[in-house]
């Protein structure tokens, strides 16, 4: 396609600075005066380049010898430049190559970025701007040579073995899709989410692990403790936690119940509470009173002394605190006292 060339002769002289290329070119392009200055550009880097007006030239000089690096413009007139680079890559895939055209679009970029384009040149051309593109693509191609040497010679060897790597193609907006469907954000995405289900799980299992090591030590500490005082505080412990009595006069009644359970050699049982607490146990005094197979007398004593959701349980020969803090206090001093023993 012809588009003002902005090179000249003259103005290649002493432009190319920078180390010599390495490598084969060929630039493809129906403008004569650009396909000149591409062969003077090159040639005053020592670089070998051929130069064609068509895209039937360009494939004939592939299939001879493929370049390198492949500079074509999109419009020839023959044929579409993007469909003459993507047949020359099936003759070599090893061929890099480098659209040249003077309107870019998106449409066209991804055309030509599936079509196996590595890079664009617009027009007007500017040789400083083609010898940096060359210089990076020739060098990127003789990297990729060498590996390819080396790789051949370590599965000669034996010492490595190579593995399929997964097809990846371009979906519909035009973004890179692996053979699962995703592109490197999704898998990348995809992948977190798995590692933060792994720590979900992983956090599941030590809280399961904790929660099971605090009922082994429950079932320890009832066993060995007075089984009174054990009995008293882990079931009042357990009804908190388990039922959340939410008003104070179902906590009262089942501390009371819990002590009246638990005293079981007197026949009189005097409850201490706090006279706002008095009415609730008094409406649960019969149930208090048959809670045992043996004939047992509560009566309930109202006092402004004790705080309001305690209770002291008074029998013949010994008084209970009943209330939730100080059961709770005693059960966590014998687990300290019981760790210190062990330790």
């Amino acid at each position: 396609m012809s588009t003002g060339a902005t090179m000249t002769a003259q103005a290649l002289r002493g432009q190319t600075g920078g180390p010599r290329l390495q490598g084969t070119v060929l630039a493809v392009d129906d403008d004569e005066p650009i396909r000149n200055l591409f062969l003077e550009l090159f040639r005053a880097e020592g670089v070998s380049i051929r130069a064609a007006g068509s895209g039937r030239d360009a494939i004939a000089m592939v299939k001879q010898s493929a370049p390198a690096l492949m500079l074509i413009d999109v419009s020839l007139p023959d044929q579409d430049g993007i469909a003459v680079l993507e047949e020359a890559l099936t003759i070599d895939h090893r061929i890099i190559g480098v659209v040249i055209t003077g309107s870019a679009t998106i449409e066209l970029a991804v055309r030509a970025m599936k079509a196996g384009a590595s890079d664009f040149l617009m027009k007007p051309i500017d040789n400083s701007v083609v010898l940096a593109t060359a210089r990076r693509l020739l060098e990127l191609h003789r990297l990729r040579a060498e590996q390819t040497v080396l790789k051949h010679a370590a599965v000669r060897s034996g010492a490595v073995h190579l593995s399929s790597l997964p097809f990846q193609t371009f979906g519909d907006d035009g973004s890179l899709r692996g053979e699962d469907g995703l592109t490197e954000f999704e898998r990348g995405l995809k992948a977190g989410q798995q590692c933060a289900e792994e720590e979900r799980r992983h956090e599941r299992t030590l809280f399961a692990g904790v929660m099971r090591k605090l009922a082994e030590a429950q079932s320890s500490l009832q066993r060995t403790m007075e089984d009174e005082i054990a009995a008293l505080a882990i079931h009042i412990a357990s009804k908190i936690l388990h039922e959340s009595a939410a008003a104070c006069k179902d906590q009262i009644v089942a501390q009371a119940k819990s002590a009246v359970t638990a005293v079981r050699e007197s026949g009189v049982v005097v409850i201490q509470v706090h006279p706002s607490d008095a009415p609730a146990l008094e409406s649960a005094q019969a149930e208090l009173a048959t809670l045992r197979d043996l004939a047992l007398t509560v009566k309930i004593e109202p006092m402004a002394s004790i705080t309001r959701g305690s209770c002291l349980i008074h029998t013949a020969n010994r008084v209970i605190d009943a209330s939730l803090d100080t059961q709770l206090l005693r059960l966590g001093s014998a687990l300290k006292n019981r760790a210190n023993h062990e330790s």
